[in-house]
């Protein structure tokens, strides 16, 4: 048996009881006096019910205990991920600089290549003129060797 407090003999009438208890409301002059007839033991449903509530308790700071651990693990890899977003950019740049440094180079390249050829065809020109003005000088010589030697010959029968 036990009492109820008036206040909450009006917000849980007795069909809302745990189960196996029932309870029957009695008035007095100044307040309500509940009456109840229980088959399991006050104390123990208080005890089952605190149980429950410290295992509750226990849950909740095992939960906030990982929270706590999560939150500081996902700073250090927040930390961590923009340092590396950081080496990224500057490597991004560097990589833009080395890009634009090869295109350039490219661009000179091709221009020097192109400039070579040019060199390399009037060169080649250039060698063919000379290589057929030695072709007629050397002919011109050979005429002219054969000439004198025509003419010493001449010059040896004459004196001889």
């Amino acid at each position: 048996f036990g009492l109820w407090p008036p206040r909450l003999a009006a917000v849980v009438p007795p069909a809302h009881l745990a189960p196996g208890v029932r309870a029957a409301v009695c008035q007095g002059p100044h307040r309500a006096v509940a009456m109840l007839d229980q088959t399991v033991p006050v104390g123990t449903s208080l005890l089952k019910r605190n149980r429950e509530i410290a295992e509750v308790r226990e849950q909740l700071m095992k939960a906030d205990e990982e929270l706590d651990a999560v939150q500081a693990k996902n700073k250090i890899l927040l930390e961590e991920t923009s340092e590396l977003d950081t080496e990224v950019g500057r490597h991004c740049a560097r990589s833009a600089v080395s890009e634009q440094r090869l295109a350039e180079l490219f661009y000179l390249a091709r221009t020097i290549d192109s400039e070579l050829a040019q060199q390399q065809a009037a060169n080649a020109t250039t060698i063919a003129g000379v290589q057929q003005e030695v072709s007629l000088k050397s002919q011109t010589l050979n005429e002219s060797e054969a000439e004198a030697e025509a003419e010493r010959r001449r010059a040896g029968g004459l004196e001889g």
